[in-house]
């Protein structure tokens, strides 16, 4: 039990982090316009339309490559599938509050939640899957 909840905690330290390297690029590379008033929901909305794709595509790469290594890493240390799908499910549940807090097109909803959700759980499959037993000779 306590091997599940420590692989739990390592795996959503994981997908977090992995997110928020990826958020760091994206603003790097597409940093909002000087003087833009981040703090100012219509501002932040009306920058969101114009995200480029390539942002836009970044960002749900973010989303699935850190659900995927969150949920396998917590596979492989609680060895067990069920508990592993955890960090992958609160991604889920982070790209949600996002995408209801800055508007996003419906495609963008559509092709993330399917990506993280294919990404949790074959990550927490992989990560739990014992290793095939040796035949002794």
């Amino acid at each position: 039990m306590l091997r599940a909840i420590g692989g739990v905690l390592a795996g959503i330290v994981i997908a977090f982090g992995v997110i928020v390297v990826f958020q760091l690029v994206v603003q790097a590379i597409y940093p909002p316009p000087r003087g833009a008033n981040m703090d100012d929901p219509a501002t932040v909305a009306r920058l969101a339309a114009m995200t480029p794709i390539g942002a836009r595509l970044t960002v749900i790469l973010s989303w699935t490559l850190g659900s995927f290594l969150g949920a396998w890493l917590a596979g492989r240390i609680g060895k067990r599938a069920v508990p592993a799908v955890t960090p992958g499910v609160l991604v889920a549940a982070a790209a949600v509050a996002n995408m209801f807090q800055t508007p996003h097109p419906v495609w963008f909803w559509i092709v993330s939640l399917a990506l993280v959700a294919i990404a949790t759980i074959t990550g927490a499959a992989l990560g739990a899957k014992k290793p095939a037993p040796q035949l002794v000779r």
